[in-house]
């Protein structure tokens, strides 16, 4: 099969939607598929060689961890520019749009003009009603073109069940049914090594962009409570870059005091497996997720979970068997789940973090891959 997917972002920039476009290609063209992916170019890091093609559009995007609307316009022009002059003799049996907004809207022109059928794979923030705060003005601007996208397409998938259910919403108007294809993980990249883990303190990371969806000022804030309270040595590195970085870096110091709470820019992968691989516990106190990325991998090296209790993290965190959740908005909940944790010991937070491994592995992007493929025949 000769397949074309369309994502605005591709390793090294970008978060979930580049990690997905990155696998998804990897194991299909591992699957002796003919698989093509157009993303955007920036600046040098974006030119790498792979198993599959690749086609660097240029764009005007300026960071490699955010984008701003106007840079997602500056991708959709620029792939239906490129698609003109070049899909008619490519020969495409499918186009897989990851992230709808912008590559929802390559794969609608890509449908009227050259009648290749195409799957959208929402990932949170192209999904009408997921945090609103941040992207409820765009949802309104485009609400025309997510009815046009959203109704022309073969499959509309989603990648955990909460993201479903708010997907529902606007699908229902359209008589459009939302599947569930869930998120994934590299299980053979992504594994553990105990060896690794210091036994004088316990290790707790955080992994993601910094922005107000992922909830780390409240969890500054509770550390800040809970630190006298807990027994055992503990320290935290919150690794990622966003617009809300100095703020939290500045406030950690102010209310938790020096070397308790570290930061450090994104890393690349080899860098941030290690990472994992040294944690006792990986942090998520998101308000919003569809299915993290940093989630899955942490649990595939072996960490426990702290989590907030919002549907993306439900399907993977089961209540003290690898993790514990928490309400997002309660700094005092929280707070008392980290002295509970925490005050557990190292060998209880090890005993989770096999049983989220196990976890992990029911995600693996070779079962998740084949079930796009099952879309793709359907």
């Amino acid at each position: 099969m000769k397949i074309l997917i369309i994502c605005h972002e591709f390793p090294p920039i970008g978060g979930g939607a580049a990690n997905a476009a990155f696998y998804i290609a990897s194991y299909l063209r591992n699957k002796q598929h003919e698989v093509t992916v157009i993303t955007s170019r920036f600046k040098r890091v974006s030119q790498a060689e792979y198993d599959f093609n690749i086609v660097y559009l240029p764009v005007l995007r300026k960071h490699i961890d955010r984008t701003s609307p106007l840079e997602l316009i500056s991708f959709a022009l620029s792939g239906i520019i490129y698609s003109l002059f070049n899909i008619r003799k490519s020969g495409y049996d499918i186009c897989l749009a990851i992230h709808g907004i912008p590559s929802g809207w390559i794969a609608f022109v890509i449908r009227k003009i050259f009648g290749i059928s195409y799957i959208v794979s929402l990932r949170g923030g192209d999904v009408p009603g997921f945090l609103p705060q941040e992207y409820d003005r765009l949802h309104k601007k485009v609400k025309i073109l997510t009815k046009l996208y959203w109704k022309n397409a073969k499959s509309i998938i989603a990648n955990s069940e909460g993201l479903k259910e708010l997907a529902d919403i606007t699908a229902d108007t359209l008589d459009k049914k939302v599947k569930i294809i869930s998120n994934g993980v590299d299980c053979q990249a992504f594994k553990p090594d105990y060896s690794l883990r210091g036994n004088q303190s316990i290790r707790i990371i955080y992994a993601g962009r910094i922005t107000l969806q992922k909830g780390l000022e409240g969890f500054i804030e509770a550390v800040k409570q809970a630190n006298g309270k807990i027994k055992n040595n503990f320290n935290i590195k919150i690794i990622g870059n966003g617009c809300l970085k100095a703020y939290l870096e500045k406030i950690s110091f102010e209310l938790c005091g020096k070397g308790i709470i570290t930061f450090s820019d994104w890393m690349d992968k080899k860098s941030l497996i290690m990472e994992y691989k040294k944690a006792h516990i990986f942090i998520l106190p998101s308000f919003y997720e569809g299915m993290s990325n940093s989630l899955l991998e942490a649990m595939a090296c072996g960490c426990m979970v702290i989590a907030s209790d919002i549907p993306g993290n439900r399907g993977l965190v089961k209540k003290y068997e690898n993790g514990v959740l928490f309400n997002p908005s309660d700094s005092l909940n929280l707070e008392k789940v980290l002295i509970n944790v925490l005050n557990r010991g190292q060998d209880t937070i090890e005993d989770m973090g096999k049983k989220s491994r196990i976890i992990a592995e029911r995600f693996d992007w070779d079962r998740v891959t084949d079930l796009y493929l099952e879309e793709f025949y359907a």
